[in-house]
């Protein structure tokens, strides 16, 4: 099984980090069988960076889904101020666990799956 894990605790780097990985999953994500993403800024990082931060994370996710994607597990740790959006979610064809972590500001949310039930849409 192929697994790879992209943990960097919470700081200025997360943003020049996820893209790193971005690109690096554009070229090799259908591969990747397990991922394990940790990611967050600052509590006091801009807006825009909150935001692109969050987008990357889902450009991540699908650049390791989809129809020849061999995404079976994935971990998500990611701390934004805002909602983590997870429309990426039903492209995600052969993942059969998913666990995400959002500790945006003041709460933190924690979701744990079997998706080995859910089917993809067609």
């Amino acid at each position: 099984m192929s697994a790879h894990k992209f943990k960097y605790k919470y700081g200025r780097q997360a943003l020049p980090r996820a893209r790193a990985l971005l690109l690096w999953l554009e070229r090799h994500g259908a591969h990747v069988q397990r991922l394990d993403l940790s990611l967050g800024l600052p509590d006091d990082a801009a807006a825009a960076e909150q935001s692109e931060l969050g987008s990357l994370v889902g450009r991540c996710v699908a650049a390791c889904g989809g129809a020849a994607g061999q995404l079976q597990e994935l971990h998500l740790s990611v701390r934004l101020q805002d909602l983590l959006r997870l429309d990426w979610l039903p492209a995600l064809c052969s993942l059969q666990r998913l666990t995400v972590e959002s500790g945006a500001r003041n709460s933190e949310v924690v979701f744990t799956a079997d998706a080995r039930e859910c089917r993809c849409g067609g």
